[in-house]
């Protein structure tokens, strides 16, 4: 019996100079559990608008293209078959033989033609567009949804439900509705504007190129560095928007201690610091 308490006595000795020694050590891990959401920064690869394009399918999207320059083409045709009217319209008149009812009734009729060519091809677009648009979304959200719900325990142990429930709502709608009318205007801009440029540099049979190169190296530069900043602002804005999920979902939640400890000033001004840094990105 002695020997035994001998051993147990060495055992708490050995037991209490490692709690010693460990209460002493310093302990170098981190508190913190939460990621912290990373921005990406530069411009948006190409891969990323590839794989837009691709979601809603390449038919659509090049039939959308050739729509555009379809209805594109007849919005320039009314354009230049009303100049030719106006034309023909004064140089009659000037030799006193105005436009008779019927030559009237002809160039108005091609007129109305082509404006009507135009907006069925524009509505034929819309659709197309429309139908783009819901297959991309649809698509999308089906692999974020997979993608969520197939995750690690460890995935929603760092990721606070506030940045998942931003990936769903802000990004999505920007997705379903704003992305692709983006792209949308670029391309009608794009063509709006070689339209334009050709129309120009034919009006002035050709001496309108000689302004155009340096127009073009200055505009192009002007957009680069606005590109850049948009997208970086855009990105700020967005991140900034998913601690005012996670905060008001946990305000939520624990809203019945808030109200027992009296904190709700204290997180009504939480809850407005957030908004201010959202809105400072978003102005």
């Amino acid at each position: 019996s002695s020997g035994n308490r001998s051993r147990s006595a060495s055992s708490v000795n050995i037991a209490k100079k490692t709690s010693s020694v460990q209460s002493n050590a310093k302990d170098n891990r981190s508190s913190l559990i939460m990621t912290v959401e990373e921005q990406k920064l530069g411009d948006v690869s190409n891969s990323t608008y590839i794989y837009y394009i691709k979601s809603g399918g390449y038919f659509y999207f090049f039939s959308i293209c050739v729509l555009l320059l379809v209805s594109q083409g007849f919005q320039l045709a009314t354009s230049f078959w009303l100049a030719y009217w106006g034309s023909v319209n004064n140089r009659d008149s000037l030799k006193n033989q105005p436009l008779s009812t019927n030559k009237n009734v002809y160039y108005l009729n091609i007129y109305a033609t082509f404006s009507c060519l135009y907006l069925f091809f524009y509505v034929i677009r819309a659709i197309v567009l429309a139908q783009h648009r819901l297959g991309t979304s649809v698509i999308l959200h089906e692999n974020l949804l997979k993608r969520i719900l197939n995750a690690s325990i460890g995935f929603f142990d760092t990721t606070p439900m506030g940045r998942i429930l931003n990936r769903f709502s802000s990004d999505m709608l920007v997705i379903d509705e704003e992305l692709s009318q983006s792209i949308s205007q670029v391309v009608n801009t794009l063509i709006s504007c070689i339209g334009s440029l050709a129309t120009i540099v034919g009006s002035t049979k050709g001496t309108f190129l000689v302004l155009l190169v340096p127009i073009v190296v200055v505009y192009y530069r002007i957009q680069k560095y606005f590109r850049k900043t948009n997208t970086t602002v855009a990105r700020l804005e967005s991140i900034s928007r998913s601690p005012i999920y996670a905060d008001f979902s946990q305000a939520l939640n624990g809203l019945n201690s808030i109200r027992a400890y009296n904190e709700q000033t204290r997180f009504i001004h939480h809850l407005e610091k957030q908004l201010d840094s959202n809105t400072i990105a978003g102005i």
